[in-house]
This record gives C-alpha cells, structure tokens and sequence, in this order.
C-alpha cells in the first residue's frame, strides 16, 4: 500500500508519526511530498520534492493532504477520479476519537476562532473536565489522540481548508462571524462558505450550535444542522461584561459565544465567570506589546498581527472607541476588498494610517478621503518608528498603536505569527 502525505509540516510531520506507528498503516510503503527541498525526510521513508511535487498522483493508495494544500487542487482532483482515496489529519481524527467516545468541540468562523478555543478550553478547564486544546489552533490533532478517552473533551480549531472534505460533524459546534475570507485559494465565496457548513452539515438530531445571530451567514451555515441551534442572549452579555478586562466589542461577542456553549454542556457560571475574568487574550490578537509612560502622556503598542482581512482590522479599530488611534496596516494581497476602511477610518481620532507591504497601494486607492492622512512605508520597520514619532508629538494624553494590517503576511514574513513576533522586538526597541 503506498501512502504519501501532501506537505510536511507541523501537521504532515504529526500524520507520518501517527501513521507509521499505527497498525493499520505502518507496514505502507510511505512518500513525504513537499515543495520543498530543504526538509528532513524520514529513514525508510521515499520523497518527492520540489516545484513538481503533486506529479503523478494517481501511483498512491491514499493521499493525506495537509491544509496548506486546497482539497480542490487540479492535482489531487485528477487522482481522485483515479481512484486515489484523498484523506486528511482532520478526517482521521474524526474517525478515531470517534471509536474512542471522546466529545468534540469544532469551532470555525472567518477570524476569532483562537480566541475562542483558548477560552472554552479554559472554562472547560476551570470546570475541571479532561479537555484538550487542538486543530488550526497551533497543536496537530493526531499529537492528542492516543490521550483521549470516554471522558475527554476536545476543543477542535477547524479552518476552511480542513473542513473542506469533511463527512463528519462534531456533536458541538461553534460559528463565529463569517465574511470573505481566502479568495486567492479557494473555488468561490460559495465554495468557501460551503467548506464552512461542513462543521454542522452532518450533525444528527442530538447536536449543538452556538452561532452569531446577527451575521447573516454564520446563522444561515447554523441552519444546516439538524441538531439544536442557539445564539448568545443579552443577558449573557450583560454577566460576562463584567468580567472580561480585554478590549474590544468584537472579542465580548467570541467570548459570549464560548460562555453560551459552556452554559449549554453543563458548565457553571461560577466556573465560566472566573476563566473570563483571568482571560489575558492570545498572542498576535489585539495583544499589548508595551506601555509608555510620561507626564504629559500614556502610549498603548498593540499587535494585531493576526487580523488577516479588512473585517478583522476594523473590529480590533473599533476597540478604541475614545483614544487617539495611530494603524499600521498592508501586506500580502488575498483578493479582499478595502473599500469599506474609506468610511471605517475617517473618524477623527483616527489620527494617521501607516501602510506598508506589497498591496500598499491597493489599499491606498480604497482609503478616499482617508488618504489625507494616510503615509505610505516600505516596510514594517519604518512604519514603527514613524508611528512612535507621530504619537509622540500628539498633543492628546493618551495614544495607540496599532498593528493590525488586514493582510496576509507572505510578502515579507513566513506567516503572521513572525510579523507579529518582529513588531513586538521593534515596539520593545524603542527608545523614549
């Protein structure tokens, strides 16, 4: 039986040790294939490296695809009608903690989804259930496997590429808000949110759905459960308000979404009111990197590395209702729209908006008027130091800085989590 695993990555590396321990699959003849040339392959082990890496597909048994590689890929299409089985870490997950009685908890949506995960894995915590954080979220899901039993819990990140072939729905499940998102990679807007709909297309009568009820799609993907659906109350709102000391209208809206499913599996609220209140947040997310301080002044440095599209950027703006707002913003272009910053970003305490990054100039012909007081760098280095200059001289007590650039990462970091890494070494440089 020849097995290959499309992308050795985290996750590709996680499957291989998996499967080559597995009784079912160890005795395979095993292939790693990657674009690239520089990974460690494996003894025993054949590869297939390089630009033509997906050639000849249809020579496998089974394909393990890793997200990074689009279900829909001309490649793996073409060896599917070969009659090559086209598998994931996600679906072989699912199969197995099946087998093995653990609960699951799949959380998707366009942005908010770590934030999300990190908290119910939190109140579940605080709950004292055997729970376990994993997916998208940073931890391949097969890593957690051989720990899970009857009585553990699965707090499940699930992005569109890992749900694109997925049969199976997990007994919970949580959709956040939903807008366009990775135009570049996926088929349509339609075949992105169908990918989405797979977290609860395949539930029976006995699931859950936690959605936002004020956007038209999460609530519209919620619909395709056959379980029980429900959306987070204002009372909700009302306790965990009180509790929760990060900033943000968009982060109290994931938050009562993460309290809503903890509410409907039995969690107290004593429990879920004390994980909100010790909540600090998740690095790269509307994070504070460092305060400056003086007599005449209070500078804020936030990284919003993680903000990867226009929506996302303007909730983490509107985080900062009454202060003095310097963005750095731009990056890698996903085929998004910024017309709707033209409006979002004319408010006056928007002081200045800081571009940099290769589609600075696409944003910069959406802005209107907001290119009075737009500036354009090559990089994000300058855009840091132009920015702590800009609020410096600011005659207003107190200033942000916010990094949040509505972009992918790709054209000058490997991924947002280094952007985010490199803002903050840049905010902690200076000197005041």
């Amino acid at each position: 039986m020849k097995v290959a695993i499309l992308g050795f990555g985290q996750e590709g590396q996680a499957t291989y040790k998996y499967l080559s321990r597995h009784p079912a699959w160890r005795k395979s003849e095993f292939w790693i294939l990657d674009e690239s040339t520089n990974i460690k392959i494996p003894k025993k082990t054949n590869a297939q490296l390089g630009k033509d890496y997906l050639s000849d597909l249809q020579k496998f048994d089974y394909l393990f695809r890793s997200p990074g590689i689009p279900y829909l890929n001309r490649e793996l299409q073409i060896a599917k009608k070969k009659g090559v089985r086209i598998l994931s870490e996600t679906i072989l997950f699912f199969e197995e903690a099946e087998k093995k009685g653990a609960r699951i908890i799949g959380v998707t949506g366009s942005k908010g989804k770590t934030t999300t995960c990190h908290l119910i894995y939190q109140i579940l915590k605080q709950d004292g259930r055997k729970v376990f954080l994993a997916g998208n979220v940073g931890t391949p899901s097969l890593e957690i496997l051989d720990k899970l039993d009857r009585k553990s819990w699965v707090v499940l990140e699930l992005s569109s590429f890992q749900l694109q072939d997925l049969k199976r729905s997990p007994a919970h499940a949580v959709v956040l808000d939903i807008f366009p998102e990775h135009l570049n990679v996926h088929a349509s807007l339609k075949e992105y949110y169908s990918a989405k709909s797979n977290l609860v297309r395949h539930q029976n009568r006995d699931g859950l759905v936690v959605f936002m009820n004020d956007n038209r799609t999460s609530k519209k993907i919620a619909k395709q459960s056959k379980g029980k659906t429900i959306s987070p109350q204002k009372e909700t709102l009302e306790k965990i308000s009180k509790a929760l000391v990060i900033p943000g209208g968009h982060v109290l809206r994931n938050v009562s979404v993460a309290a809503t499913l903890a509410r409907e599996i039995g969690v107290s609220w004593k429990h879920i009111l004390k994980a909100i209140s010790e909540f600090r947040g998740v690095e790269h997310r509307l994070e504070l990197v460092r305060s400056i301080k003086s007599k005449k002044q209070h500078l804020d440095f936030y990284n919003d590395s993680a903000a990867t599209n226009p929506e996302t950027t303007m909730a983490a703006v509107s985080s900062f209702p009454e202060t003095e707002l310097i963005l750095i913003a731009g990056g890698h272009d996903k085929g998004l729209s910024y017309k709707a910053w033209a409006k979002h970003l004319a408010e006056q305490r928007i002081s200045k908006v800081i571009l940099y990054g290769a589609n600075l100039a696409k944003i910069y012909h959406s802005l209107g008027s907001v290119r009075r007081k737009t500036i354009l760098t090559p990089n994000i280095t300058t855009a840091t130091t132009l920015a702590f200059g800009l609020a410096k001289m600011s005659e207003n007590k107190k200033v942000a800085i916010l990094l949040s650039p509505g972009s992918a990462s790709f054209d000058q970091f490997r991924n947002y989590a280094e952007r985010g890494k490199v803002f903050k070494h840049l905010v902690r440089k200076l000197k005041i």
